[in-house]
């Protein structure tokens, strides 16, 4: 079975392949100007002394040009130099400005390589994965849902790591102020490598959610899940219900918005003390116990017949509510 730890080792493997192949020319052509100036230097005659004509040596050599290079300039050593090792020295220099010149454009142009970016971020999200020892979820997507289903996580004490195919959502998830670091990749959530990468075989994971608008990558999200650690507890988002079926075939606790907040308007008319009740305990936003939420009965008239209002006018059949409908189709 692949690790997240095999994950991490190629994600390096593929950065360092990308900063080979986008460095080789460059680093090939200051070793050959290094080369190529060294040798001229020590060919070059130096000075004339006790009758005889001096010569630098390689270390000299390499030393003199190395220390010019960085601009420090400490003079001519170990001697005076003569009249075409100047030359030569300022040859050395002009050709070693513009590889310099041309090795750091190639630098920039390698950190602006987004296949190279991906690969570093890819890494560093395999690496903080790594990195927790708590019992954790994988969130795919991170809309409105997944980002309360991460706050929530986090205060009752439980980490979360965060896929989602937006690279918006995943800036938006490092501006958050979490008490601790969530991991966040800007990638595919069913491909295998990408869940493998956010802990998906690792002990302490206790459930992928897949929360996106898309039903079909939610699917397949979980699909990938159950055939890559069958015991991870699955949860998913669908309005389905020929696509709900499937999934809870699969085992998966299949979530429908739709039947949820219909559900929860049936109980609100029939119960609302209960209703006021149970959002309280689960920590709702603006829930007073000796307010209840009374919504009003009489005939309601539903705008929209999609998946929505279908749900929306069972729960409120079952009350004996009597609903009209207005929909373009």
């Amino acid at each position: 079975m692949i690790t997240s730890q095999d994950v991490w080792v190629s994600d390096l493997e593929r950065v360092s392949a990308i900063v080979l192949r986008a460095m080789r020319r460059p680093v090939l052509t200051l070793i050959a100007i290094f080369a190529i100036t060294i040798v001229g230097m020590v060919l070059m005659p130096g000075p004339v002394v006790d009758g005889e004509t001096t010569r630098m040596g390689f270390f000299h050599a390499l030393y003199f040009l190395s220390y010019t290079a960085t601009t420090t300039g400490f003079g001519e050593i170990p001697n005076e130099f003569s009249d075409a090792q100047r030359l030569w020295a300022i040859v050395s220099l002009v050709i070693s400005v513009i590889a310099w010149v041309y090795a750091i454009g190639s630098i920039i142009t390698l950190l602006q390589n987004e296949d190279f970016r991906r690969g570093v971020a890819q890494k560093r999200f395999s690496r903080q994965v790594s990195r927790i020892n708590e019992p954790f979820f994988i969130i795919c997507g991170f809309g409105d849902t997944g980002s309360l289903l991460t706050r929530g996580l986090l205060t009752s004490g439980f980490r979360a790591v965060v896929i989602d195919k937006d690279p918006n959502r995943v800036a938006v998830l490092q501006r958050r102020d979490y008490p601790v670091t969530v991991p966040g990749l800007c990638a595919d959530m069913g491909i295998p490598r990408h869940l493998i990468a956010a802990g998906l075989t690792r002990p302490n994971c206790r459930a992928v959610v897949a929360v996106t608008n898309d039903e079909g990558i939610n699917r397949k999200s979980v699909v990938m899940t159950h055939l890559i650690n069958p015991a991870v507890q699955l949860i998913c988002r669908s309005t389905s219900r020929i696509e709900g079926e499937f999934l809870e075939a699969l085992g998966v606790q299949v979530v429908d918005p739709f039947k949820i907040f219909a559900g929860q308007l049936g109980m609100a008319l029939n119960r609302p003390v209960l209703h006021t009740l149970i959002g309280w305990l689960v920590g709702a936003e603006g829930v007073k116990l000796d307010q209840p939420v009374r919504p009003p009965r009489g005939t309601w008239i539903l705008c929209g017949f999609g998946r929505m209002g279908k749900s929306m006018r069972a729960a409120l059949q079952e009350q004996q509510i009597r609903t009209l409908v207005i929909d373009p189709d």
